[in-house]
């Protein structure tokens, strides 16, 4: 991760968030699960042991899907990001590989994306001054941003553990009565 400073972490997001919110469907369906996916690698890597082997051989490796999961089982999202993260990815799969699918009203032939974004658990369902979104457009795009904030945000809030320090200061600790 280029730069600590929450000033730059801020930036890099919103500039991004322009970019993505401009986007044809298909470019901001593919974008906004590209991101998500570099941020939740980002935060296995800061999570867990560092082993340039595991990574390069395992970790990078892994589908945006399989990277959802491993978050969720070592606890680092909850049961509703890990389903609200899958449904973007279904709604992305769907315009990737679905040469007819031209926005996010439409169905096509194995999903309803209006419905799909229906089910999302964190996002706000009426705009602030009452009234609701006006697209399905506008929900996958507060989504995305929504996460992508909630992510960039746990990725700061990651440290790598450091089991020798660990280690090194509990023998210290420990055997300082014997000595």
């Amino acid at each position: 991760m280029k730069g600590n400073s929450f000033f730059y972490e801020l930036s890099r997001l919103n500039k991004y968030l322009s970019k993505f919110c401009n986007e044809t469907p298909r470019a901001c369906s593919v974008l906004g699960c590209a991101y998500l996916d570099n941020l939740l690698n980002e935060i296995l890597k800061a999570r867990l042991v560092e082993d340039k082997h595991l990574f390069k051989d395992y970790i990078d490796r892994l589908t945006f899907d399989r990277r959802i999961g491993l978050c969720y089982l070592v606890g680092i999202i909850d049961r509703d990001t890990k389903k609200d993260l899958k449904t973007i990815n279904k709604i992305r799969g769907e315009f990737a590989h679905n040469i007819d699918l031209d926005n996010f009203n439409q169905k096509s032939g194995r999903l309803d994306i209006p419905v799909e974004l229906d089910t999302l658990h964190h996002i706000q369902k009426e705009k602030k001054g009452g009234g609701s979104f006006a697209n399905p457009q506008e929900k996958y795009i507060i989504t995305v941003a929504f996460y992508m904030g909630v992510l960039d945000a746990l990725l700061r809030a990651c440290t790598r553990i450091n089991r020798e320090n660990i280690i090194a200061q509990f023998k210290k600790q420990f055997y300082r009565p014997f000595l």
